[in-house]
C-alpha cells in the first residue's frame, strides 16, 4: 500500500519550502556571474548581462554553425552528412554565455547549471519536436587527467 500525503501536508511542505526560498534570498540574494550586479528574476544573472546573451538567429540547418544568411545548410554538411540530425544552441559562444559555461565547467559554480537548465526548458517549449538527447560537449582528455 502506497502511503499518500494528505493535501494539508502538502501545503505546509510548499509554505515551508516558500519561506526557506525567501529567507535564503534575503541572506545569499543573487548575484550576476559577470558583473556582481543583484541578479533578476531568481537567477544569478542581472537583467542588462541576460540581454546580453545572442541567439544564433542565422545558422546552419543542421549543425547550427552560426551563417550570414537564414534557412541554409552549411557547406560541411552539405558535403558530409553528419551523424545527427540537428543540433540546437540557446546561444552563441561568446562573452556572456561563454562566462557561464566557463563558471560552470572550471569554477564549479553550480547555480550556473541550473540557470542554464531553466533557458533550456524555456526553449524547449516552443520546439515542434523535443530533443532525443542533451550531450554536452566533451571534456578533452587532458583536462579529465586532471581533474582525476
Amino acid at each position: 500500500m502506497v502511503h499518500q500525503t494528505p493535501k494539508l501536508s502538502k501545503l505546509i511542505y510548499r509554505k515551508r519550502n516558500n519561506c526557506l526560498k525567501v529567507a535564503q534570498s534575503r541572506l545569499y540574494p543573487y548575484a550576476c556571474f559577470i558583473c556582481d550586479k543583484l541578479g533578476h528574476n531568481g537567477l544569478d544573472l542581472c537583467n542588462a548581462c541576460l540581454q546580453n546573451l545572442h541567439s544564433n538567429q542565422h545558422s546552419c540547418l543542421t549543425c547550427d554553425i552560426e551563417l550570414a544568411s537564414t534557412n541554409v545548410t552549411c557547406a560541411r554538411c552539405l558535403k558530409t552528412t553528419p551523424y545527427f540530425d540537428k543540433i540546437i544552441s540557446l546561444y552563441r559562444y561568446e562573452r556572456h554565455s561563454a562566462v557561464l559555461i566557463q563558471s560552470l565547467k572550471f569554477q564549479a559554480k553550480h547555480s550556473a547549471a541550473k540557470m542554464m537548465g531553466t533557458f533550456m526548458a524555456a526553449e524547449f517549449k516552443f520546439l515542434e519536436t523535443k530533443p532525443d538527447a542533451l550531450i554536452a560537449a566533451p571534456l578533452h582528455a587532458k583536462r579529465l587527467r586532471a581533474r582525476v
